[in-house]
């Protein structure tokens, strides 16, 4: 409801994309993840906050990199205007 609320009231400065759950290879988040998760591969996170920061990292990191961004959505068949 807060997401569809927050559309709602935002709907002429973004373009809402549904994207199938049930075919990850078409979803450009699962290609993030991927990505971040290869990132950190060889880290050795003590605790749980120490994994949360790692990852974070690796999501900051990824976002500084709008080309590979754009191959996430390439691959899924989608464009990025």
């Amino acid at each position: 409801r807060v997401t569809q609320a927050f559309f709602a009231r935002h709907c002429d400065e973004f373009l809402l994309e549904w994207l199938p759950s049930y075919a990850p290879e078409l979803n450009p988040d699962e290609q993030c993840n991927g990505w971040v998760k290869r990132d950190t591969l060889n880290a050795l996170p003590a605790s749980d906050g120490e994994l949360r920061r790692v990852a974070r990292r690796g999501f900051q990191r990824l976002a500084r990199q709008p080309p590979v961004m754009r191959q996430f959505f390439a691959h899924a068949g989608l464009s990025v205007t």
